[in-house]
């Protein structure tokens, strides 16, 4: 069975109020194994399920998790959508992924969730991005940057960081794309999160080529490729190579 909400225009949320059979947007009755299912089980094989690929069965189990929800912890249903949207997102559908992310935003607002406004803004600005409007992109970059700082969400500031460094690169500005970088960076090595590392110095490596620093890209190259490997992340590793052979082809070295 399947009902849908008119998203915009639909009131101000109250914190105990979102319910999430009014707010989301093509929610469905799930009945399947899960049924029987605790709230928390049904989160962790719903994002199971997404890194696995398998992002209708993530929906599903998000679905039936929200059905499940308990009264003191309807904060998280900001949360739940986001995941759903964001799986929309990945599937090619930013239109409904930005229904579902406005739901979950204006959840988030009315329970003064700092942390997840900034997280689905932050996504938000992603679906944007790739949607090509990078003025709309830019601004939910910078707003989701502000409450991240406010709210004490080092990771998540960490990462607008990158995203607007990424932009900005994209934009022909490079020194603030490196400024950007070298912010997202170092909050990444404080937050002692070696993954990320990889992912920011891949960006460096890039930036620095297109601006052939060749000592510059090699450095951030070779330090993410041994992240990489001390990691066992294949396809990080397979991703830094390509980069790091277009710098040598940059340059005309075709034998490295």
């Amino acid at each position: 069975m399947t009902s849908r909400v008119p998203v915009r225009g639909s009131g101000p949320l109250q914190p105990a109020q979102p319910t999430p059979s009014q707010a989301m947007p093509a929610l469905r009755l799930i009945v399947s194994n899960d049924a029987t299912s605790s709230f928390d089980e049904l989160v962790e094989h719903g994002l199971q399920a997404e890194r696995q690929g398998d992002r209708q069965r993530a929906r599903d189990c998000f679905h039936a998790a929200l059905g499940q929800l308990p009264a003191e912890r309807a904060h998280e249903t900001s949360a739940l959508l986001r995941w759903i949207g964001r799986t929309y997102h990945t599937d090619g559908d930013p239109v409904t992924a930005l229904e579902c992310l406005e739901v979950a935003l204006a959840i988030a607002e009315a329970n003064d969730d700092h942390a997840a406004k900034g997280h689905a803004m932050n996504l938000q600005a992603i679906v944007h991005w790739q949607s090509g409007r990078l003025d709309e992109a830019e601004k939910l970059y910078n707003a989701a940057r502000d409450t991240a700082l406010a709210a004490g969400e080092s990771k998540l500031a960490a990462m607008t960081a990158q995203n607007l460094g990424i932009i900005a690169n994209i934009r022909g500005d490079v020194d603030l794309a490196l400024h950007y970088f070298e912010t997202g960076l170092r909050d990444y090595r404080a937050l002692g999160l070696p993954a990320d590392v990889c992912k920011a110095l891949n960006n460096l490596g890039l930036l620095h080529t297109g601006q052939q620093r060749w000592d510059n890209a090699a450095s951030a190259y070779q330090e993410a490729l041994q992240i990489a490997e001390v990691l066992g992340d294949t396809s990080s590793r397979i991703m830094i190579e390509v980069n790091y052979a277009e710098h040598f082809l940059a340059q005309g070295l075709f034998d490295r």
